[in-house]
């Protein structure tokens, strides 16, 4: 393997890993307001926005290879 693509491979994961908790704290703020039950009914955008995180982040690991 190249240097420059180690190089690149590291800056990929490096990026994945800010992306990766990025996301961690978007599905723990819509998880905790569910565990909250601030709303009187779970609201389905919030639901929603925990599913779209989570498989935002399960396709950026694919293509980092985690």
């Amino acid at each position: 393997m190249s240097t420059t693509h180690e190089e690149f491979l590291r800056d990929l994961l490096s990026d994945f890993k800010i992306e990766a908790s990025e996301h961690i704290s978007s599905i723990e703020d819509g998880l905790f307001i569910l565990e909250k039950g601030v709303l009187s009914q779970p609201d389905a955008s919030v639901i929603e926005r925990i599913y779209r995180e989570m498989h935002s982040m399960k396709g950026a690991s694919r293509a980092v290879g985690l």
